[in-house]
Formats: structure tokens, sequence, C-alpha cells
């Protein structure tokens, strides 16, 4: 992975070695051996992209954006609620940290909050009802926002003297 010359159009690659970076600013490093990168441009790129241990690169989370979310007042860069991993919009992701059972926890600077990425599962009921036959693999697909006091849209406190 390369960090990016400016001026240059790249296309995202499959292979992280054959990947440029635009403007990575945080890394984090699951149990699982899989690497996420935080990029922004401050602008329009807010992404995150996790790079699997056989050493494939995707987009995990952060739709670009239309407009530039630094000089622009007027620029939508923050989704409310919560949903799917790859719509979020983000706003200047600055850290990112992997909890013991798979969640990534990401800084959205722009946005003032703590933006929890966890895999997309079936419910119980749908789980006892496969009794056999293939199920889809889970991949991370929901995205939950906290507020800056860091508490959940259900004002459960998440971490308490953080800040």
């Amino acid at each position: 992975m390369h960090c990016q010359v400016p001026g240059i159009e790249y296309t995202m690659g499959k292979r992280a070695v054959q990947t440029m970076l635009e403007g990575a600013t945080a890394v984090a490093l699951s149990y699982s051996g899989v690497l996420y990168i935080a990029e922004t441009d401050e602008k329009k790129i807010h992404r995150i992209r996790q790079v699997s241990t056989d050493g494939e690169i995707t987009q995990l989370a952060g739709e670009p954006s239309d407009c530039d979310c630094k000089n622009d007042a007027n620029c939508d860069c923050y989704q409310t609620g919560d949903g799917y991993a790859k719509d979020a919009r983000l706003n200047c992701p600055a850290s990112l940290v992997v909890s013991p059972d798979g969640t990534l926890y990401v800084a959205d600077l722009g946005n003032i909050r703590i933006r929890a990425i966890r895999c997309n599962q079936p419910p119980t009921v749908a789980l006892q009802a496969w009794h056999g036959g293939l199920m889809k693999s889970l991949s991370f697909e929901e995205i939950s926002s906290f507020s800056s006091v860091l508490r959940h849209r259900l004002n459960h406190t998440v971490y308490n003297n953080m800040l």
C-alpha cells in the first residue's frame, strides 16, 4: 500500500499491495489479523477500508460525498441513526480501535461522534430455522453512532470518564 501522489487518478485495486491510499489517518489490527485503515482528504473522501489476511482490500464504510465537507457549510456529511456501514457518511475519521468481539470503533472527528461498526448477524430465530444448508457469511454491515458524550441513540452510556 502506498500513499497517493497528488494529481494522479488511481483506481481501487483488489490487492492491498497494488492499492493507493488517500490520506491515511489511522490503522487498527483485529485479533483475527484484519487490518483496518481510515482515510480522508478532509473534503469528499471519508472512508474505512479493510485488508483481509490474504491481502485483499475492500471498502468497509464511508460513502463518498458529493460536496466538500470541509469548505461547504451546506454539505450533508453526516447520516443520523444506524444503517449499513457502506452507506454511512463519515467526516474525517481520525482514529480506529477494534474490540475483542470484533466491533470496530471509529472516531468520526468532523461529526463529533464515535461510530461502531459490527457484523450484521441474523436473529436467533433465523439461526434456529437453518437446520442444514448454507448461510450467507457474516460481514460488517451495520454502523451505530454515539453522541459527543458517548451515549448511544437509545441513551445507554457506553463509556464513562473517557473525555
